[in-house]
């Protein structure tokens, strides 16, 4: 089960570099418009839904296993 969140914390990773690479370091020099602020969240959401799918799966993995 733990081989399955790699590649998602791979990606949060390439995203949190080339995000911090990209603003050129943590100083806010503009406000960010709309494109900017919605890219992340539809890069995110799935991977945080494939998240508590997983979490959701290995629950249900252990109740089974407890019961048995």
């Amino acid at each position: 089960m733990t081989g399955t969140l790699w590649p998602l914390v791979s990606i949060h990773a390439l995203q949190d570099f080339l995000a911090f690479w990209s603003a050129g370091g943590l100083a806010e020099k503009a406000t960010p418009k709309a494109g900017e602020v919605v890219a992340p969240l539809v890069i995110m959401l799935p991977i945080a839904g494939f998240g508590l799918w997983l979490l959701r799966r290995s629950a249900r993995a252990g109740a089974g296993e407890q019961a048995g």
